[in-house]
C-alpha cells in the first residue's frame, strides 16, 4: 500500500475472478493486512466455517481474505497524540512539520481503530471507523468477527455511507452483540430517516448518537414512536444525541409526546436544531409534573399488567404451568391483587377452625354423679349393682351390704366440667329477667 493514495471506497472485491489469473493465483495469494501469510484466495474458502479467536487484527485479515477482498483497512490501536512539556520551540522545524503532517492525513487514512486495555489485543472495549464506505459484504465480515469480542461495547461509524440496507445488516449485527451498549451513528444521512430501527425492543442500546443525519419532522416523530407509544415503550435508552440535525418545532413537539410515557430516558440533546419557542414550550412541559389524561392511565396500566404477567410466566417454573392456580396471571390479576386474595383466604380458614373447636365440647370427667331430678337418694353404682336394702343382694346374687350415696352430694371439684357449667349458667342470664 505504500504509495498509494487514500481510498474513500474501500471493501471492493477483487480484480481476479476465480476463471481468471493462473492457479497458482487462484490457490495462494498474499493479501494486505495479512502479514505476508498466504491466505485462501477467492472463492476457495468458506468464512462462515472460519473459527474466530477474538482478535480482530487477525480475524478481520482472515476472513476478508476468505471472502474475496483484495484491498481492505487495516485494524490499528486508537491514537491518542500528546504533546511533551518544552516540545513548543521544536515544531518549527523541517522534521517535526513533515511528522506532524503525516499523522494528521494518517488520520483520515481508512482504517479501523480500536482501543483495547493495556495493548491486549482480546480486550477490545471500542471501534472507530471514519470517513469510508462500508458495503453490506463488509457487514457480512464484521458480523462473524465482531460477535466474538466478549469486551465490545461501543461501536462508531463517522461518515461510512450507511444505506438503508446496509442499516438493517447492521441491527442484525447489534442484535448478535450482547455487550455493545453504545451506538454513534454520525453524519450517515439516510432518505427515509429510518433510525428508529436501533430503539427496537430486541436491542439493549443505552447510549445513542446520530448527530448530523438531516432529520427532520419525520425522522423525529419515528423517534417519539419508538421512545414511547400508547402501545409500547423503551426501557434501556439512557442518552440520545439529536444535535446538528433539522427537527423544528413540529418535531420537539413529537418529542415531547413520547417523553410523557417514557421513564428511562435521562438525557436528550437537541442543539442546532432550528427549535423555536414553540418547540421550546411544549419540551419545557414535560419537564416538570404534569397530570396524565384518562387515555394514557388506562393505557399505562395496561402496560403494567402485561410486564406483571409477562414477568410472572417468565419466571414461573415447568411444573406450575398444569397447575390451575398459576392461571390467575392470564387473568391480568397483578401481584398485590393475588397476594390480599390469599391473606383473606387464610384468615377465613383460621377463623372457621376456631369456631369448630369452640363448638366442640369436651367429655364429662370421670367419677363424678349427678343427681338426677325425681329420683331416690340412691344411684346406680359404677360397678352395675342395683341399690338394695339392708341384706339386699347385688346383680351377681350375692348378699352384702348394699352401696349407698348420700342425699346431698357434695359440691363438684373446681375445675371440673360441672362447676363451670354451672358457673356458666349463672353468669349467662337473660337481659330481660328481672
Amino acid at each position: 500500500r505504500t504509495g498509494h493514495s487514500p481510498c474513500p471506497r474501500w471493501g471492493s472485491p477483487s480484480p481476479h475472478s476465480p476463471d481468471e489469473g493462473t492457479e497458482a493465483q487462484r490457490s495462494e495469494v498474499t493479501w494486505p493486512g495479512s502479514h505476508g501469510r498466504p491466505v485462501a484466495g477467492p472463492g476457495l474458502g468458506n468464512h462462515q466455517e472460519y473459527q474466530c479467536s477474538g482478535i480482530l487484527e487477525q480475524d478481520f485479515a482472515e476472513l476478508c481474505g476468505l471472502t474475496g477482498y483484495s484491498d481492505f483497512p487495516r485494524v490499528v490501536p486508537r491514537p491518542h497524540p500528546t504533546v511533551p512539556p518544552g516540545l513548543d520551540q521544536e515544531l518549527d522545524s523541517p522534521g517535526t512539520t513533515l511528522s506532524r503532517i503525516q499523522t494528521k492525513y494518517a488520520f483520515f487514512r481508512p482504517c479501523i481503530q480500536i482501543e483495547q486495555e493495556q495493548d491486549d489485543p482480546r480486550t477490545a472495549r471500542e471501534i472507530f471507523i471514519r470517513g469510508w464506505k462500508v458495503e453490506e459484504r463488509m457487514f457480512g465480515v464484521f458480523s462473524k468477527c465482531l460477535p466474538a469480542l466478549s469486551q465490545l461495547q461501543a461501536i462508531h461509524l463517522w461518515k461510512a455511507g450507511l444505506t438503508e440496507e446496509t442499516l438493517g445488516s447492521f441491527v442484525a449485527l447489534l442484535l448478535r452483540c450482547s455487550t455493545v451498549k453504545t451506538v454513534s451513528l454520525e453524519g450517515n444521512p439516510l432518505p427515509d430517516q429510518s433510525f428508529h430501527r436501533l430503539l427496537a425492543d430486541d436491542t439493549n442500546l443505552q447510549h445513542v448518537s446520530l448527530r448530523n443525519n438531516a432529520l427532520s419532522e419525520r425522522g423525529a416523530l419515528l423517534l417519539g414512536r419508538a421512545l414511547a407509544s400508547p402501545r409500547a415503550s423503551n426501557r434501556t435508552l439512557v442518552s440520545l444525541n439529536l444535535g446538528y440535525n433539522r427537527i423544528g418545532d413540529a418535531g420537539a413537539a413529537h418529542l415531547a409526546q413520547a417523553l410523557r410515557l417514557n421513564r428511562s430516558l435521562l438525557s436528550l440533546s437537541l442543539a442546532h436544531n432550528g427549535i423555536g419557542d414553540a418547540g421550546a414550550l411544549r419540551l419545557a412541559q414535560v419537564l416538570h409534573p404534569f397530570q396524565l389524561t384518562h387515555a394514557e392511565v388506562v393505557e399505562r396500566r395496561r402496560l403494567l399488567l402485561d410486564k406483571e404477567t409477562r414477568d410472572r410466566l417468565r419466571s414461573a417454573p415447568s411444573s406450575r404451568l398444569s397447575d390451575p392456580r398459576s392461571d390467575r396471571g392470564m387473568l391480568g390479576l397483578s401481584s398485590t391483587t393475588v397476594d390480599k386474595v390469599e391473606r383473606m383466604q387464610a384468615a377465613k380458614a383460621a377463623k372457621n377452625a376456631a369456631k369448630k373447636k369452640e363448638k366442640v365440647r369436651p367429655p364429662p370427667p370421670t367419677g363424678v354423679f349427678k343427681r338426677r331430678l325425681g329420683a331416690g337418694p340412691h344411684v346406680g353404682l359404677p360397678g352395675g349393682s342395683s341399690p338394695g336394702g339392708a341384706g339386699g343382694a347385688g346383680s351377681d346374687g350375692g348378699s352384702g351390704p348394699a352401696a349407698s350415696l348420700p342425699r346431698n352430694p357434695p359440691a363438684p371439684a373446681p375445675g371440673t366440667w360441672e362447676a363451670l357449667n354451672g358457673r356458666r349458667r349463672r353468669h349467662c342470664r337473660s337481659p330481660f329477667s328481672r
